[in-house]
């Protein structure tokens, strides 16, 4: 610590004539348990030592960035303080001490002759939370006054610096997505336009540079996503670390993982540029060993994830179904890791996710939530993403979406798979009908009155789902008939069948038309004054219509993402493989440590033992009881002595339930083995008796 003082002390360092404002130091992160545990911590090593000692003395572009580093009282209380107050502006408030300090010339250095503890997030949801709020206040702090300063004062060389070492991070994740899409988009309709007649030849063009990106130069992107790990494990842990723990990250997933955390940077950040309404997401450090419900992922993770997901997949999947040009089996399967990632890593990260008995509870209650009237159903869920368009930008809603891109050219190509088969007197009318809504907003306007005089409730979304799904399958039927019946008319030329390219080109035009169509409304509905009893039952028509289609959506989305997982569980051993990959450890192991811990907390509250550090804190909610059951008979000598010994053997067995419930059957519920009945047995034990301490009889 001495030497660490000093720093503050030390002149001419690139020519600085006061000792810098701010000395960063390195970080040890001790939490790398489990699959996650080790991604986080794995992440953090290499920016709390090759990043940061980069941005520190080579791009002259290191700011603070909290624990552990050591600021100059004086020189932060001259700049006003160490943080910010603006709980909007100021989310990440730590990086603002830096960037002020910068402003008024002050240095910031990085060392590493000493490094801190630091305990890492374990858990997916608290991990993605993180990563969520540094993305919102990343984008909150582009906009800050000191973010411009720095942009106009700063030398080309530093400002390459900041924008790498900050937003332009957050900008490439988003970008990512945004190019892995347009490759998916261009593969799809290049095959599409082949397949339906339009453009011949379309398709080559469109294959070759899918199989170039997600070839070749998608391995280079893969090795050079893990060289700042490697060069680091090389530099301090040899040559066999750096060779393995990547491999090792890899087997254990981190490919799926780091896909679904750069997807959640990019559309938060996107969002709080396009929306607003950051705000700070509280995280834990604990380790994540409860299952997650599925429509508690869901909720949490469709507007980032599984809608992207789920468009990607259906891109891929459709291209290679209507292609006259085949792709090479790697590209597949490179271009196959993202929508997988974006699908499933939610569900693969989360606890016992091959438990069949727990995946049926997850469908069932799922169904539920999805007809729920309540604030946390699937009518909360749908407001909440219709309200937050209340506070678009007027950039953000003037700027075209990619289903608006995707949607024009898509119509094209189901115009020219209508006019070959239809006749040209009406052919304009169902292109029309392929690009809005009319049916069914007509149906909902027709219904909703009815259901609403019915008071339906929480089934009036399903219900109108179910009528604009009749809606289609009808269309369905009649395009069918038709063709079939032109087929037979001897007097009029008969058509070709309808062939696989022309029903994808006539779903896909649909759903993404649909789409823009949806999110255009949703702005108009979000941001329109109240209005009379007419614009009020217009408004109403186009978001219960919008809620109708999304409804329909979710249902496919969910059941495209469970069945799945159903299937695998059914598979012997694939609960106890997984949970080996989570965790790296079995729960024989994980039970034995738990009944462990108990025994300890038990004996150091029965003074025994003298309890430690670690097992106060992780007993100290869950031992309540043991610990009271003491005080009970050491507090209550004038009590009897059956009521003082009934009073505390309940206490004691509270506590003794809780600890058990909290710490073992989160793992072993459900799984049918031996260890859970040895464990729910050990769990009914009483305690031994506990003597009281001696008594001053004079009290």
């Amino acid at each position: 610590m001495a030497s660490a003082l000093k720093e503050f002390e030390l002149r001419g360092e690139a020519g600085a004539s006061t000792g810098p404002a701010i000395v960063g130091f390195r970080e040890h992160i001790f939490s790398g348990l489990g699959a996650l545990g080790d991604f986080a911590a794995s992440s953090e090593l290499v920016f709390g030592s090759l990043t940061q000692r980069t941005m520190a003395s080579t791009l002259w572009s290191r700011y603070h960035y909290g624990h552990p580093d050591l600021l100059d009282k004086l020189a932060m209380m001259a700049q006003g303080g160490v943080s910010k107050a603006t709980r909007g502006l100021n989310l990440s408030e730590d990086v603002f001490a830096g960037m002020d300090s910068t402003l008024r010339g002050g240095r910031v250095v990085h060392r590493e002759y000493y490094q801190v503890g630091k305990g890492r997030d374990m858990g997916f949801m608290s991990v993605l939370g993180f990563f969520c709020k540094l993305s919102m206040g990343t984008a909150q702090m582009s906009t800050s006054r000191q973010s411009y300063r720095l942009g106009v004062r700063l030398g080309a060389a530093r400002l390459f610096g900041f924008f790498y070492g900050h937003v332009g991070f957050y900008l490439a994740q988003l970008h990512f997505y945004h190019v892995s899409y347009t490759l998916y988009a261009l593969a799809f309709l290049g095959a599409l336009a082949d397949g339906c007649g339009l453009l011949p030849g379309a398709a080559g063009p469109a294959a070759l540079l899918f199989s170039t990106v997600y070839g070749p130069l998608y391995g280079l992107f893969l090795l050079a996503s893990v060289a700042p790990l490697v060069a680091t494990l090389l530099a301090e842990a040899g040559l066999l670390a750096a060779l393995v723990a990547p491999l090792r990250s890899a087997a254990l997933g981190s490919p799926l993982f780091f896909a679904i955390q750069s997807r959640c940077i990019g559309h938060y950040l996107s969002s709080e540029f396009a929306l607003g309404g950051a705000a700070y997401i509280p995280t834990g450090r604990s380790l994540a060993i409860e299952h997650q419900p599925f429509h508690v992922l869901y909720h949490g993770f469709a507007s980032p994830v599984y809608y992207p997901g789920a468009e990607l997949a259906a891109l891929l999947v459709l291209a290679a179904v209507v292609s006259p040009v085949g792709v090479g089996w790697a590209s597949l399967g490179f271009g196959a890791i993202m929508p997988l990632a974006l699908l499933y890593g939610p569900a693969l990260f989360n606890p016992r996710c091959f438990a069949l008995l727990l995946q049926a509870r997850d469908l069932k209650a799922w169904a539920l939530w999805l007809v729920d009237d309540g604030p946390k159903g699937w009518g909360a869920h749908f407001a909440a993403i219709c309200d937050k368009k209340a506070g678009a930008r007027l950039h953000a809603a003037l700027l075209p979406s990619k289903e608006l891109l995707l949607a024009f050219p898509l119509l094209l190509i189901a115009h020219h798979a209508v006019g070959i088969l239809a006749p040209a007197r009406w052919w304009w009318l169902y292109t029309l009908l392929l690009a809005l809504p009319l049916l069914p907003a007509a149906a909902v306007a027709l219904l909703l009155g009815p259901l609403r005089l019915l008071r339906a409730g929480a089934w009036e979304a399903p219900l109108l789902a179910a009528a604009c799904a009749a809606l289609l399958a009808g269309e369905i039927v009649f395009l069918v008939l038709f063709v079939f019946a032109a087929a037979d008319d001897d007097d009029a030329p008969s058509p070709p069948p309808l062939g696989v390219a022309q029903w994808v080109a006539l779903l896909s035009a649909r759903y993404f038309a649909w789409r823009a169509v949806a999110n255009a409304a949703a702005y108009l509905v979000a941001g329109a004054p109240p209005g009379n009893a007419v614009g009020r039952a217009v408004r109403d028509v186009l978001r219960q219509t919008a809620a109708a289609h999304a409804f329909l959506g979710d249902v496919a989305v969910g059941l495209l993402l469970q069945l799945p997982l159903m299937v695998v569980a059914v598979v012997p051993l694939s609960s106890t493989l997984h949970f080996g990959c989570l965790f790296l450890t079995t729960r024989r192991q994980l039970s034995s440590s738990a009944e462990t811990l108990t025994t300890a907390a038990e004996e150091a509250a029965a003074g025994k033992i003298p309890a430690p550090d670690l097992v106060r804190k992780a007993t100290r909610r869950a031992s309540v009881g043991v610990r009271s059951s003491v005080a009970v008979r050491a507090e209550a000598p004038r009590a009897s002595a059956a009521r003082a010994e009934a009073s505390a053997s309940a206490s004691a067995r509270r506590g003794r339930e809780t600890l058990g419930t909290s710490m073992i059957t989160a793992f072993l519920a459900g799984d049918g083995g031996p260890e859970v009945e040895e464990a729910m047995k050990n769990k009914s034990k009483p305690l031994p008796p506990v003597e009281p301490p001696p008594i001053d009889s004079r009290v």
